[in-house]
C-alpha cells in the first residue's frame, strides 16, 4: 500500500467520524491493508520480527477498534487540515500512522513472545507446529538429526506417538477442504483452503502476493479474508488435534 493509499483511507475515515457518518468499511479496509505496508516490519527490527504473522491478526483488531484514539494521540497532526493533493501532508499523516501502528504492532509482538515463552515453560513447546520432516538444512530434516535411542521400550513408545501423529495429520487433510470452505463474499475463488493449500500443500508454495496475482484479486482482499475468517478456522482444529 502506497502512502497516498494509505492517507487517502486515513483522512476518509478521519472525516466521516467528524461527521458522524459511518466508516466501518473503510476502517477496515485500512486494518486489513497492514500486510501491504513493509515497513511495519521493518520497524520491528530482528528481536520481534519472527513474531510478525501471529501478532498481525491482533494488530488489525486493534487498530478496527481503537482508530479514534489515533486521531486524539497524534492530535498535533492537525488531520482537518491535510489534504491529498500536498505530498508534504500524505508523508506526514502517513508517518504518524505508521509510527502508532508500529508500537501497537510491538506490543502484541510482546504477548506472542510472552505466550510462547509460558508454553516452553509449560512444555507444551510448538506441539503440532513442527513435524520430524521439517527441513532444516541442506538434504536433512529433523529427523535425521535426533540420535538413535538404545532403549526397546523408547523406540517402542516414539512409534506409537509417530503412527498417532500421522493418524492425526491424514485425518486433518480430510477435513480441511469442508472446514476451510469458507469463501469471500465478493469473490468466491478467494476461499480458505485454496489460499491454505497454495501456501502450504501444493509446490512450489505461493506468497500472499502470488496469489492474489493468480486469482486477480487484491493482496489486501487476501489477507483480510485469511486473518478474519481463516486463521481462526485454523485455530481451532489446532485446538482440536494437537
Amino acid at each position: 500500500m502506497d502512502d497516498h493509499t494509505l492517507c487517502t483511507l486515513i483522512l476518509n475515515i478521519y472525516h466521516c467520524h467528524a461527521t458522524n457518518q459511518p466508516y466501518d468499511n473503510a476502517v477496515e479496509t485500512l486494518a486489513y491493508g497492514l500486510d501491504q505496508i513493509p515497513r511495519l516490519k521493518a520497524f520491528l527490527g530482528p528481536g520481534y520480527s519472527r513474531y510478525y504473522e501471529q501478532a498481525l491478526s491482533m494488530t488489525m483488531k486493534d487498530v478496527q477498534k481503537n482508530i479514534t484514539k489515533f486521531f486524539t494521540d497524534k492530535a498535533q497532526v492537525k488531520f482537518s487540515q491535510r489534504q491529498l493533493d500536498q505530498p508534504t501532508d500524505i508523508e506526514i499523516v502517513s508517518k504518524a500512522f505508521i509510527n502508532w501502528v508500529s508500537m501497537i504492532l510491538k506490543r502484541d509482538c510482546q504477548d506472542e513472545k510472552r505466550k510462547l515463552d509460558r508454553r516452553r515453560e509449560s512444555g507444551k513447546g510448538f506441539q503440532g507446529s513442527i513435524s520430524l520432516g521439517t527441513p532444516i538444512g541442506e538434504g536433512q530434516t529433523l529427523e535425521d538429526c535426533i540420535p538413535a535411542d538404545t532403549n526397546p521400550m523408547h523406540t517402542l513408545i516414539d512409534a506409537e506417538t509417530i503412527r498417532e501423529n500421522q493418524r492425526k495429520y491424514q485425518e486433518i487433510l480430510v477435513l480441511l477442504p469442508k472446514k476451510l470452505a469458507c469463501a469471500s463474499k465478493k469473490y468466491s475463488q478467494c476461499n480458505c483452503y485454496d489460499i491454505f493449500y497454495r501456501q502450504n500443500l501444493r509446490e512450489p508454495k505461493q506468497t500472499f502476493k502470488e496469489i492474489a496475482l493468480e486469482l486477480g484479486i487484491s493482496q489486501g482482499t487476501i489477507t483480510g479474508h485469511w486473518h478474519r475468517k481463516c486463521k481462526p478456522l485454523l485455530d481451532e482444529l489446532r485446538q482440536h488435534y494437537c
